[in-house]
């Protein structure tokens, strides 16, 4: 009999703390349980970082919007002749916001051509050459380059520059 006693005795243990944890765990109505309110606060938190994540993906964002395209100008510092040899680098410069130089890329190069009855720009490689980074005109005119520079934020910029070139004066 005290056997008997002893195993009812731990049964009953076993589904009073059952019991308990079941309803500690799940809650009683009109309270929150504990799986209910963990629950919550790690909605909370999730949806927190979302919105920090998303904010600081904005600030980025209006950052690169904010920033300036690059610039790209003729630097003027010589005369152009014809049958020279010049660097490309000495005759443009491509900057950004932060004054860092960039990479210019050219595009096209035409001349303007006055023999024309409409007076259109013709694209034609017989009036110049380029070599690697260097560039030397055959004639003498007004040579319209159509360049183009990228920063490190990927911001574009495409430009259109026009600069003359005198022929060479025959020593």
């Amino acid at each position: 009999m005290k056997e008997i006693i002893n195993h009812y005795a731990a049964v009953l243990i076993v589904a009073v703390v059952s019991l308990c944890c079941i309803g500690f765990l799940f809650g009683v109505p009109g309270n929150k349980s504990i799986s209910n309110a963990s629950k919550e606060i790690i909605q909370e938190r999730i949806k927190k970082t979302k919105v920090s994540l998303e904010n600081r993906n904005n600030q980025k964002f209006a950052e690169v919007m904010q920033r300036q395209r690059p610039r790209i100008n003729y630097k003027n510092e010589k005369k152009v002749f014809t049958n020279v040899s010049y660097a490309l680098d000495d005759l443009f410069v491509s900057e950004d916001q932060e004054g860092r130089i960039l990479k210019i890329r050219i595009i096209s190069i035409r001349k303007k051509e006055s023999q024309n009855r409409n007076n259109s720009q013709i694209k034609s490689n017989s009036q110049y050459k380029i070599q690697g980074n260097s560039i030397v005109f055959y004639r003498a005119g007004e040579y319209t380059f159509f360049c183009e520079s990228r920063d490190l934020s990927n911001k574009k910029t495409m430009s259109k520059i026009t600069i003359p070139v005198q022929p060479s004066i025959e020593r």
